[in-house]
């Protein structure tokens, strides 16, 4: 396979690569494949080469799974947390800590807010997949790296990831994963036990998009149109494209006619819809946080 220059290079499946490919053997092999042991799991960083032990790095959840028919990700899809950064491409608007005065809300700045990912970043709630496997999980095939809709595809699906991640803190992820490494040494080394027989499995095996992916991406490419205050619509009215989705999943296969809880005179109905879900939650929250929101509350006057 020939490969495109830049940035793509990193996005090429190694399953495409010849095993002679340089590309290919930078990465080495996988020194643990079982899926019950994400704290074992040792590979190259996909975009700088360095070498990712104990499960500490930013890992793809099939890192040992197979979905559908297609194989493992295995050690072509993992990353130092800061090498997973956007892409070049990425025309999303980030808000600039400098206009903080002038009513943009934000959150304390640090160095890549929002434009890289960060060790842990899979282990914290929800589902983390690669680019890859939510290609595949929407599109059930490999990307055409010649299509420029497979690219901006591919870059959208980043973002979204991105976003997702960045509704936790950076010290609560840093926190999460040093508090699992050192809880599963210390019972390792008291008890025998090993990560396969004590850890949750990660991965999922069905070729599926199960936290709302797709759905993500029509929020990101509304989000591009312009606002009436600034250049791209605001979080508030970014969040009406969850709302006629879920309208339209509840009002077709996805209806659960038995699924109603009640207390007093309040009502909750349950739905499966993915976009009323934890990760698409997240990513919403993430939406807001990099964007941030400007206020006209002196508008009417």
């Amino acid at each position: 396979t020939t490969l495109v220059p830049g940035y793509l290079r990193e996005l090429t499946p190694r399953e495409t690569l010849g095993s002679d490919s340089p590309v290919a053997s930078r990465f080495g092999s996988r020194s643990h494949t079982s899926p019950n042991d994400f704290l074992s799991w040792t590979a190259a960083c996909r975009s700088c080469g360095k070498t990712l032990r104990n499960g500490v790095g930013l890992f793809c959840s099939n890192f040992s799974t197979s979905k559908g028919s297609f194989h493992p990700c295995a050690n072509a899809w993992c990353w130092c947390g800061s090498c997973y950064t956007s892409f070049p491409t990425d025309p999303f608007p980030q808000q600039d800590l400098q206009e903080e005065e002038e009513g943009i809300v934000s959150d304390p700045a640090e160095e890549g807010v929002y434009q890289r990912g960060r060790n842990g970043d899979h282990l914290m709630g929800v589902p983390f997949e690669c680019d890859l496997c939510h290609f595949r999980n929407m599109r059930k095939r490999y990307p055409d790296f010649s299509s420029p809709r497979d690219d901006y595809l591919l870059m959208m699906v980043r973002r979204a990831n991105l976003d997702a991640c960045w509704a936790r803190a950076s010290s609560t992820v840093a926190g999460n994963l040093n508090r699992a490494v050192k809880d599963n040494l210390e019972a390792r080394v008291r008890t025998g036990l090993d990560g396969a027989e004590t850890l949750p499995v990660l991965g999922w095996p069905k070729l599926e998009d199960r936290v709302g992916m797709a759905g993500a991406i029509q929020t990101l490419s509304a989000s591009l149109r312009e606002g009436k205050y600034v250049g791209h619509l605001q979080p508030e009215s970014v969040r009406r494209t969850r709302s006629w989705w879920n309208n339209a999943y509840n009002a077709g296969a996805g209806y659960l006619t038995d699924s109603i809880f009640t207390s007093g005179e309040k009502k909750v109905v349950e739905t499966t819809s993915p976009l009323s879900g934890e990760w698409y939650t997240r990513f919403i929250r993430g939406v807001r946080l990099r964007t941030g929101e400007i206020r006209k509350q002196d508008l009417p006057f």
